[in-house]
């Protein structure tokens, strides 16, 4: 599934989700450069997680070249927005981590 954001006609940013055993999966957030910074992955975040419902939300995230966020940027806008570390793989020279929200986490 994708989740598109359009502005004036052009596609700016989107998100691509997974369907995986136990939720969602995050398998692409792209966001133009020109529109770094303006809310629009943090938007796309907020629908994903309502498409996720109550299940889990999973993002793995590693570093990537020509991101507005290096890995540790990354890994603090997702706890900011509700997710939490499950694991973390060294892979030689590649850092990858699994990070999971969901709701059921924050109910009281």
């Amino acid at each position: 599934m994708k989740i598109y954001i359009k502005r004036n006609g052009k596609l700016v940013a989107y998100i691509s989700l997974v369907r995986c055993l136990g939720g969602t999966e995050i398998e692409f957030l792209k966001v133009d450069k020109e529109y770094w910074g303006k809310g629009f992955a943090t938007e796309l975040l907020n629908k994903a997680k309502k498409v996720a419902g109550e299940n889990n939300l999973v993002a793995l995230i590693e570093p990537i070249k020509d991101s507005s966020l290096n890995y540790e940027q990354k890994k603090e806008w997702l706890i900011r927005n509700g997710f939490k570390k499950v694991a973390k793989y060294n892979l030689g020279d590649c850092i990858k981590s699994v990070m999971v929200y969901n709701p059921k986490y924050y109910k009281t």
